[in-house]
């Protein structure tokens, strides 16, 4: 039976974690119906605002992930008290990890909306976006540790025993922020602006998994062996990106079709994630078919 005292500053960091959270989970709520009030019921909405186009993008982000060996996961998990008393009573000589930098799909359905008064100043160049964002599902390794041991009589053999682990991620949450556009060509116009997202990681979990094996110095393997173990169940926790965009449309018909493509330089922040410059940084590239209704 494990026991833990409620008064030990880990739980309350964790009692914190969870109302921050909730208050996340909260305001995504909002921002996501607001935005799919947007998208499916625009009509709504046209009393205050014109509907200046319909998007759809595809961006891939690059950033530091957390939690890349054993010994930092638990602060990712669900029930991190379990996963350490079993990662303390595992023998281990030998820990791996995966600091490679993660690369996650993103999908989007946007609209961009302009004041009713499109011919002002301000309303003529620029534009406030909002919909929906979604990521795929992103299969990383999440290192392994092992206990490694050697026997030398009478042949030399390298028995190894240990676990390792895959971590499965998926997010879906709502954009939302502030373009302008400058017209350098009739048919090529730059963009710049100040977006930012909110999701809920909405699939979190670690594959865990056994391994043994042996291995003879002259025959090679002698057996090798691997078992999947149950899951171990992530935190479904909030994580928000802001982000600078600059890119160029280019109309490929009528004034009706644009291709955009774009390059973004931003940060990342969630309540697991480092505080660290690097650990917020998160950039990338993106591309876009736009559809501009034609105004009568």
């Amino acid at each position: 039976m494990i026991s833990f005292n409620p008064t030990d500053k880990s739980v309350i960091w964790e009692i914190k974690q969870t109302n921050v959270t909730n208050t996340h989970s909260v305001l995504l709520k909002a921002l996501l119906l607001f935005a799919i009030n947007l998208l499916f019921f625009p009509n709504i909405q046209a009393q205050q605002k014109i509907i200046k186009n319909y998007s759809a993008g595809f961006r891939i982000f690059e950033y530091n992930m957390i939690g890349n060996n054993p010994t930092t996961l638990a602060p990712q998990l669900k029930d991190p008290v379990s996963y350490l008393y079993a990662l303390n009573n595992f023998s281990y000589n030998s820990l791996h990890g995966n600091p490679a930098i993660a690369y996650m799909k993103n999908f989007y359905l946007n609209i961009e909306m302009r004041g009713r008064n499109a011919e002002s100043r301000f309303w003529k160049n620029h534009s406030i976006q909002a919909g929906i964002v979604f990521t795929n599902k992103l299969s990383r390794n999440a290192g392994a540790i092992e206990d490694i041991q050697w026997d030398f009589i009478p042949d030399i053999i390298k028995r190894t025993r240990g676990y390792s682990y895959t971590e499965q991620i998926q997010f879906l949450g709502a954009n939302t922020g502030i373009n302008r556009r400058f017209k350098v060509a009739k048919n090529i116009q730059l963009l710049a602006g100040l977006q930012a997202q909110g999701s809920f990681a909405i699939i979190h979990n670690y594959k865990q998994q056994l391994d043994s094996s042996a291995f003879h110095q002259g025959a090679g393997w002698i057996y090798q062996k691997s078992t999947s173990m149950p899951d171990l169940a992530g935190k479904r926790y909030f994580q928000w990106q802001a982000y600078i965009p600059l890119g160029m449309e280019v109309n490929v018909y009528k004034q009706a079709f644009f291709i955009r493509l774009e390059a973004m330089i931003g940060l990342i922040g969630s309540s697991t994630r480092l505080k660290t410059i690097s650990n917020k940084e998160a950039h990338g590239v993106g591309i876009w078919l736009v559809y501009q209704p034609v105004r009568k």
